[in-house]
């Protein structure tokens, strides 16, 4: 069995009395851990390395991502069960995943930089967004008028974007009002 230090200790031998004028007392967390690092159980990078998250949001992460949903064999759930009860660090899971998972996408786990399956960006504002799609649209049909005096050989071209334009338009105007509703 080792022999546990005890605070007295730690704190003799992390020299907490030489600092400077201003500086705050180490604590026990830091104390601990420079103990660690002098009995070498600890490498530097461990102790530098605080960007973790809770396993669950990892594999919540993951099950959005396309890149993890192909990579498949189910990373999501042994993340849980491998990570139960503490914080992951990109670089633990690093160490555990298999070689073949590329890093920068273990790495856009913990930055939240995802390219999310049948996800797109949602405005906080539905009415607004939906008016700038309608104003788009009508900038659209203008263009296309414009297009059908420039390019009098593309008129069937030119006519069926109205059409659409103009259906688009009132598809837009529907989900508009129930945008409103929000």
């Amino acid at each position: 069995m080792k022999k546990i230090p005890k605070l007295k200790e730690l704190l003799r031998e992390s020299n907490v009395w030489d600092r400077k004028f201003g500086e705050s007392l180490p604590t026990l967390a830091q104390t601990s851990a420079r103990y660690a690092a002098k009995q070498n159980k600890v490498n530097e990078e461990d102790l530098t390395e605080a960007n973790t998250l809770p396993p669950f949001e990892i594999a919540k992460r993951m099950m959005k991502s396309k890149y993890w949903q192909n990579a498949g064999k189910g990373f999501s759930e042994k993340v849980i069960k491998k990570f139960r009860g503490r914080g992951v660090s990109a670089k633990a899971l690093d160490k555990w995943l298999p070689d073949y998972i590329d890093g920068k996408e273990i790495s856009a786990l913990f930055e939240g930089k995802l390219t999310e399956a049948g996800k797109y960006q949602v405005s906080s504002q539905p009415y607004k967004a939906w008016q700038e799609h309608s104003d788009h649209n009508n900038k659209l049909f203008n263009d296309a008028h414009w297009a059908m005096k420039a390019f009098p050989n593309k008129k069937k071209e030119i006519k069926e974007i109205q059409q659409l334009s103009s259906k688009l338009k009132h598809l837009i105007a529907i989900v508009q009002g129930q945008a409103m509703d929000l």
